[in-house]
């Protein structure tokens, strides 16, 4: 996930991920304290909720940014977008011509320390009127122990002279935990 993380996160991510973590370990109620463990606080029904609707960039929430409709089968993976017009059902920066659109799906097991992503295609729209539907299918779905987590990442983008640049170092990207199972 680290490309993803890296192109949209706040400069108190990490703190706020081990908040969030610490809070998840101490759902664990069959290890002693001190030995309390994150992997088995999140195998809890409480530990996955807590997870759920994460923003790697509290800068940009998913729910300030993105007002489109979307689903998720998470048998798949895949995210459909519909009836999307960016430009009445987005919070945009200033500048920005373009966003772009990508669903991620990682399997994470955090006692074997095990991992495996998955992403889907990337869908790059420009900033308009124009209503589109958006297909987001990774390219498989990775399985095993631990948990499944649906990523939504959104980015911006400015175009100039036919080339389109991301915007002030990627401060306004959207990265999201849509669901854990």
């Amino acid at each position: 996930m680290g490309s993803l993380v890296f192109k949209a996160k706040d400069s108190k991510l990490s703190s706020r991920l081990l908040q969030l973590m610490s809070r998840i370990k101490n759902l664990d109620t069959v290890s002693t304290r001190g030995n309390r463990q994150v992997s088995v606080g999140i195998g809890t029904a409480e530990g996955k909720q807590l997870l759920k609707g994460f923003d790697f960039n509290a800068n940009a929430p998913l729910k300030s940014v993105f007002f489109a409709n979307y689903d998720l089968d998470t048998a798949t993976g895949v995210t459909t977008v519909t009836d999307f017009i960016p430009l009445e059902q987005l919070m945009y920066p200033q500048g920005s011509t373009h966003i772009s659109l990508q669903s991620a799906v990682v399997h994470l097991d955090f006692a074997t320390q095990e991992s495996e992503i998955a992403l889907s295609n990337l869908v790059n729209l420009p900033l308009n009127l124009t209503m589109s539907t958006s297909v987001l299918t990774p390219s498989s779905v990775p399985l095993g122990t631990g948990i499944q987590m649906f990523l939504l990442f959104i980015s911006f983008y400015q175009e100039v002279n036919g080339v389109q640049y991301s915007l002030k170092n990627e401060e306004y990207n959207v990265l999201n935990v849509v669901e854990v199972v």
